[in-house]
């Protein structure tokens, strides 16, 4: 039977648009094995881009039949199941939390948490990727305890340090390059999140598990200066 909570586009004449209509705790796995199927069903004939609710496959040639592509994904949808070979990697990012900042402090005051509470909730939770977007390398991740949620800011920040982790809107996250941004900072991690000079260019990869764990100002120098292999603070 066809997997009929999806909706199907055809946005240009070679490229058409999978959308989930609401997000819950299997979207993002549901839609990354639905990706991974699309890659491994049409080889190089089309580039898969993975939105947050969405995929937009885009073929190389004109679609041509559409009905015939829309049956053909439509199929996949009714056999994620049987799509293997994924699995995440498990990270431990270092964090160097900021308890002099406004923004922890913006957090204590909407979640009536201490500081110390605050960076020990953050610290014990296990996230997920779900999603990487907004900047190249950003990793939107589940996972945030429910008592850590709180809504964006109401005047974003200007300027973002790169490195920062920081939370919002159910979520946490981790800023790649300075940026503009309307997240709450907790902290900064000394790893390059994004590097256009390693093979892989984003650190974090959908589907990939990660934890963070308090270092301190030393600590962060030692990191940030060093030449360390980034793998180190993973399980490859």
């Amino acid at each position: 039977m066809p997997n009929t909570k999806l909706k199907y586009y055809q946005v240009s004449e070679n490229a058409i648009e999978i959308g989930w209509p609401t997000s819950d705790g299997s979207v993002w796995l549901e839609r990354h094995k639905m990706a991974l199927g699309l890659e491994r069903f049409y080889g190089d004939q089309v580039v898969v881009n993975e939105g947050y609710f969405s995929i937009l496959v885009i073929f190389k040639k004109p679609i041509g039949q559409y009905q015939e592509r829309l049956k053909e994904l439509s199929s996949m949808s009714c056999n994620l199941e049987n799509i293997q070979g994924f699995q995440g990697t498990k990270w431990q990012i270092p964090v160097l939390y900021d308890r002099d900042s406004e923004d922890l402090l913006s957090i204590s005051k909407h979640t009536l948490l201490t500081f110390e509470s605050i960076v020990k909730m953050h610290g014990q939770a296990i996230y997920t990727v779900e999603f990487i977007g907004f900047l190249p390398g950003f990793p939107y991740l589940s996972g945030l305890p429910e008592k850590l949620q709180v809504p964006r800011r109401k005047t974003p920040n200007p300027s973002i340090a790169s490195g920062s982790v920081a939370i919002a809107a159910g979520q946490c996250g981790v800023y790649p390059q300075t940026s503009p941004g309307g997240w709450y900072v907790l902290g900064k991690s000394p790893l390059e999140f994004f590097d256009v000079h390693r093979e892989q260019p984003n650190l974090l990869s959908i589907g990939d598990e990660v934890s963070f764990y308090e270092i301190n100002q030393q600590e962060y120098d030692r990191i940030k200066n060093g030449r360390l292999n980034v793998k180190e603070f993973s399980n490859e």
